[in-house]
């Protein structure tokens, strides 16, 4: 694992603006808790669009520039975001960050932290509540998961 000094060297040679771009992805940010926000394993993203059609939810999906979006939870693990950044290009995870009709992250931070440093869109899946309706509903979604770090 990396020491956080060596990762923002890394960080640095993506983009000299790291601070910047996390700052104001972080600006508006909720505090929620990591352990509190739900996540969709990705072998289930279909299985959840459908859940919000017999919802009445409606969603749209877009690629965006994601310095329009904002945080929701409090924590970010850093080497989860150099491995998005070596990863990119590749087919790993390539399902749509979840985001509320307000523009905050549900699921995928770490992967928008990421292309906002590298300067780069985003796939989003933008869900029709605002974050704290989403926040609530997702409780009712019989695959989510939570960490429990």
């Amino acid at each position: 694992m990396l020491s956080f000094k060596e990762f923002i060297v890394i960080l640095e040679a993506y983009n000299a603006n790291y601070d910047k771009e996390r700052d104001q992805f972080f600006s508006k940010h909720l505090n929620v808790s990591r352990s509190k926000m739900p996540q969709v394993p990705a072998v289930n993203y279909k299985d959840f669009q459908s859940w919000l059609k017999s919802q009445g939810i409606s969603f749209s999906i877009d690629s965006i520039t994601p310095s329009f979006l904002h945080a929701s939870q409090e924590n970010i693990h850093y080497n989860k975001i150099e491995t998005i950044i070596n990863d990119t290009g590749t087919t790993k995870n390539t399902n749509p960050v979840l985001v509320s009709s307000d523009m905050f992250v549900l699921d995928g931070h770490h992967r928008v932290l990421a292309h906002r440093i590298m300067n780069k869109k985003i796939k989003i899946m933008k869900i029709d509540l605002s974050i704290k309706q989403l926040l609530s509903k997702m409780k009712e979604y019989p695959k989510v998961k939570f960490h429990n770090k």
